[in-house]
């Protein structure tokens, strides 16, 4: 009987079940409840976790949900995430969350003073709080437990907030991208977070070589995006050759590296993902300083214009590569294909816009049988008879032949042999 009563409410929506249970009071909840069966006891608290979550259907319910917080003991949430579509200004009821771990929230100035409270807190993210300040942000320097910290596109965050952080040493996660303020001067407050593996700062237009000079004392750096950092330069790149533990960099949009920048990479042996995409200025010479990072599994070279076949040569001993993107390199041609049979581990291939790519460098995709993902859009030489090389790929799961206007559909009847593709892209 008790579990049919509990089947019956889990198949209601979890407003209707919350609107429910404000009706009742506390003795009710924490008694009977849990007298009726542990299972309905279980689901209740489910429900009201869930409400943690902040729907912003339960708006309309706010009043009796602030009521529901009020009356009992949450020493045992550790997370709490609210919905980014609804901006939180008033949370003075989370000192009621002693043993709060992880919080993910959208937040005001005027709201963020009460997480001072939360000692314990180790996940904090409070990206896209574009009402948050220095000020908000001072707040933040007595949680000394945070571990990871989210304040991307809070962008009225200027250095002065950035030097509150310093005292979080144990920080290992930090993502400060498109915090359009923040220079040199703030970069250097972080050179004390020495736990630091994790760093993104996508769109930080105004940090300079200097800036990336502070860096090279985050020894355990294993993930570094300064993603449109257009300002440094080579000079820059100098400073990450002994950053050993480095995974992840990707560099693209930096305008200023050439190919004595890519040279400073060649030490980083545990790379397995670079992305130098849209860096015009490096050459074959700079794909050749590559070569030996064996471990690289992810490579975005895509726009980079001045790389040639004789660039793409470098590649074929990269045998662990599983992601490419040589996108948008217009000098690449059949040959410079040819090269890519060897990497038999690759199951993401993007060679669009590949404009002296014909069928013969089609021809020379057949050994990657474990391609997953392949992208040709946009190669207006590839034919039918180049499509018909694609039917030993029988992994392809996406294939995009947007643009290829000379395939027609003799050509598409190949891909019938693909039988696991699940997105086929074709437009004119």
């Amino acid at each position: 009987m008790n579990n049919n009563i509990t089947g019956v409410f889990s198949l209601l929506p979890n407003e209707i079940i919350l609107y429910i249970f404000s009706y009742l009071n506390e003795k009710e909840e924490k008694q009977k409840f849990k007298k009726i069966s542990k299972g309905f006891y279980n689901l209740f608290c489910k429900i009201i976790v869930h409400c943690l979550h902040f729907k912003k259907s339960l708006e309309v319910e706010k009043s009796k949900f602030n009521s529901l917080i009020l009356k009992y003991n949450w020493e045992n949430i550790k997370k709490i995430s609210f919905q980014k579509n609804i901006i939180v200004e008033k949370i003075s009821y989370l000192q009621m969350f002693p043993n709060l771990q992880y919080l993910d929230i959208k937040i005001t100035n005027n709201a963020i003073e009460h997480l001072k409270l939360l000692k314990n807190l180790q996940y904090l993210d409070i990206s896209y709080s574009r009402y948050i300040t220095d000020i908000g942000i001072s707040y933040l320097q007595s949680l000394t437990n945070l571990q990871h910290l989210d304040i991307t596109d809070c962008f009225n965050i200027s250095n002065i907030g950035i030097s509150y952080l310093k005292l979080l040493t144990n920080l290992q996660h930090l993502n400060i991208s498109e915090c359009f303020y923040i220079t040199d001067i703030g970069i250097e407050y972080l050179k004390s977070l020495t736990n630091l593996q994790y760093f993104d700062s996508i769109n930080c237009f105004d940090i300079t070589d200097i800036g990336l000079s502070y860096l090279k004392l985050l020894t355990k750096l294993q993930h570094l995006n300064i993603r449109d950092w257009d300002k440094i330069t080579d000079i820059g790149l100098s400073y990450l050759k002994l950053s050993t533990n480095l995974q992840y960099l990707n560099i693209s949009y930096c305008f200023n590296i050439t190919d004595d920048g890519i040279s400073h990479l060649k030490l980083l042996t545990n790379l397995q993902y670079l992305d130098i995409s849209n860096c015009d200025n490096i050459t074959d010479n700079g794909i050749e300083y590559l070569k030996l990072l064996i471990n690289f599994k992810h490579l975005d070279i895509s726009s980079c214009e001045n790389i040639t076949d004789n660039g793409i040569k470098y590649l074929k001993l990269l045998t662990n590569l599983q992601h490419l993107n040589i996108s948008k390199c217009y000098n690449i041609t059949d040959n410079g294909i040819s090269y890519l049979k060897l990497l038999t581990n690759l199951q993401h291939l993007d060679i669009s816009r590949g404009d002296n790519i014909t069928n013969i460098g089609i021809f020379y995709l057949q050994p990657l049988t474990n391609l997953q993902h392949l992208n040709i859009s946009n190669c207006k030489n590839i034919t039918d008879n180049g499509i018909s090389y694609l039917r030993l790929l029988t992994n392809v799961q996406h294939l995009n032949i947007c643009f290829c206007y000379k395939i027609t559909v003799i050509g598409l009847s190949y891909l019938k042999l693909l039988t696991n593709i699940q997105h086929l892209y074709i437009s004119r």
